[in-house]
């Protein structure tokens, strides 16, 4: 019996295993035209898997849940194959795909050795996600690891993702590994882990936008909702989830810098770390900016730790003088072991 290749791109190619056969896509077939007017339907496990080899710029709306819970033995135990073109030099998904509030349930990816993982590849400056349910997904990949998607460079809103999502290197997220487009409107529970990871978002760079988005995500990594930020924004979003890691870890997120904004936002759960550990953010670079923002949970460290940054590089760029809850704002607690933030009321 042969295997699948461990490499999300490249040729697209599905294998069976045992008595799951993953589906020949030139056998697959789909009510609607793929317009707007007249979307393509995805009903089954089958139709969700070969929708990018049908067309990658059409438009898709799921129609019923489904069950993705026997994807664990296709492809020789590799799992759901990444959503990707078959032609060489396209791996982003330019279409939309509407899930109208239905579930996926149960998918399951398994490529310890393979970088790029999600449900989908890429999603490209076109492309458009809405009203998405990931339940109880099983996402594990080398690097660059995401419930959806690895990366996402459209508009993600209205998501909703639990499960476990794992990367042994940078860097991985319930949602998306890295974000450079919009996410908005979505929330995600589970566990994620691995270097660089965060609970919506393993990283949200250059013109990446996270906006009304919550997490409650036991993480093991750096941050509650995104394991950093650089160049991108967090408005009005929140992290409840435990957060554990070694350097630059927060509650919200483990490291901004280089113009990022994090505005109207919070963190609600314990932060354990080593160094540069904070109830909100880890570690602000220079030119991050923090206002309307505040943690509350208990923050353990050894080196640089602040009830609300660990450590502040940037000066005067960590801008919550005069905003609630705010306390510890200028503090570096230099090998201090336990510091809780405390309400200024004002």
């Amino acid at each position: 019996m042969s295997s699948a290749n461990d490499s999300a791109s490249g040729t697209f190619t599905l294998l069976s295993r045992g008595d799951i056969t993953a589906p020949d896509c030139g056998n697959v077939t789909y009510r609607g035209d793929g317009t707007a007017s007249d979307p393509h339907e995805v009903r089954t496990v089958d139709q969700l898997q070969c929708l990018a080899v049908n067309n990658r710029t059409a438009v898709y709306e799921q129609a019923a849940d489904i069950d993705t819970t026997g994807t664990d033995r296709w492809n020789d135990g590799g799992g759901f194959t990444p959503i990707e073109p078959p032609d060489i030099g396209l791996d982003d998904f330019a279409g939309e795909f509407h899930g109208n509030g239905y579930e996926i349930i149960g998918l399951t990816i398994n490529r310890s050795a393979a970088r790029y993982i999600g449900m989908f590849v890429d999603i490209s400056d076109t492309g458009v996600l809405t009203d998405l349910t990931l339940t109880d997904a099983s996402v594990t990949g080398l690097e660059e690891v995401g419930g959806i998607a690895y990366r996402n460079r459209g508009e993600i809103r209205n998501a909703s993702v639990s499960g476990q999502f794992s990367a042994e290197e940078p860097g991985a997220g319930s949602i998306v590994g890295s974000n450079t487009g919009l996410i908005e409107n979505t929330s995600a529970t589970g566990r994620v882990s691995g270097p660089g990871s965060g609970g919506l978002v393993g990283s949200n760079t250059l013109t990446g936008v996270i906006r009304h988005s919550e997490a409650h995500v036991r993480v093991h990594g750096n941050g509650g909702l995104a394991g950093d930020s650089f160049s991108g924004e967090i408005i009005d979003s929140h992290a409840t989830g435990r957060v554990t890691g070694s350097t630059a870890v927060g509650g919200l997120t483990g490291l901004i810098g280089d113009g990022s904004v994090i505005k109207g936002s919070y963190a609600t759960g314990r932060v354990n770390g080593d160094k540069r550990v904070g109830g909100l953010i880890g570690s602000v670079d220079v030119n991050g900016t923090v206002t309307e923002s505040y943690a509350t949970g208990d923050v353990d460290g050894i080196e640089s730790v602040g009830g609300l940054v660990g450590w502040n590089r940037g000066g005067n760029s960590c801008r919550v003088v005069r905003d609630r809850y705010c306390q510890y704002y200028r503090r570096v607690c230099w090998r201090a072991r336990r510091i809780r933030p405390e309400r200024n009321g004002s």
